[in-house]
């Protein structure tokens, strides 16, 4: 429950993180990626903060791993064509590249 340097608690920006991983595969397994507004973003980090609030600490790391696994699958099973066409161009921000934001100001790394 410890706040990171950008006043998020821990266990936040572990929910953040799984709340994108599930939107990603959700949307890529729709076959169509949502057009996001800085209010609706605002709203979703908001509503996954909320959701976790009672969600202990192993089974916020297990949600975190059993989201990015089912991300992974999703991935897998993408055509190579769909991949070159839009997934490419999106997947890479809901998962390693949306970290790549919150190491400094969120999570206090330095690279």
């Amino acid at each position: 429950m410890e706040k990171t340097p950008s006043g998020w608690s821990y266990r936040d920006m572990a929910a953040h993180a799984a709340n994108w991983m599930q939107v990603a595969t959700n949307e890529l397994e729709a076959g169509e990626f949502g057009n996001w507004s800085a209010e609706a973003i605002q709203a979703e980090n908001d509503r996954a903060v909320e959701a976790h609030r009672l969600v202990g600490a192993e089974a916020m790391l297990d949600e975190l791993d059993t989201s990015h696994r089912r991300l992974r699958e999703a991935l897998a099973a993408v055509s190579d064509e769909r991949m070159r066409d839009s997934v490419s161009n999106v997947i890479p921000f809901y998962s390693y590249l949306h970290w790549e934001e919150h190491l400094g100001p969120d999570l206090g790394v330095t690279i």
